[in-house]
């Protein structure tokens, strides 16, 4: 992958990314894995701006007490998932 010319907190970057959704429910684990690689993938905790997540229709945070963290395209919460639950991420992958 290129690195962008701007820094990853730049307008510029929504500019040059696409607003991805995925819609994921039945898996019982502490991990998911993304279709795509969010703009911040690398980013420290507790310093996404381009990335939400939500469980069962409440938005995790992964400021001060994070619920989850993220690593290139995979999501590891704190506590595993269980079948049941939906997860929505909504997030900005950089354009191809």
């Amino acid at each position: 992958m290129i690195p962008l010319p701007q820094a990853e907190e730049s307008q510029n970057v929504r500019a040059l990314a696409r607003l991805e959704r995925e819609d994921v429910t039945g898996i019982a684990a502490a991990t998911l894995t993304l279709a795509q690689n969010p703009v911040e993938a690398a980013a420290p905790p507790g310093t996404s701006v381009y990335i939400n997540v939500f469980k069962n229709g409440v938005l995790l945070s992964n400021v001060a007490a994070p619920a989850y963290s993220v690593a290139g395209k995979v999501i590891t919460f704190n506590t595993a998932l269980i079948a049941s639950d939906v997860v929505v991420v909504c997030y900005y992958a950089r354009a191809s």
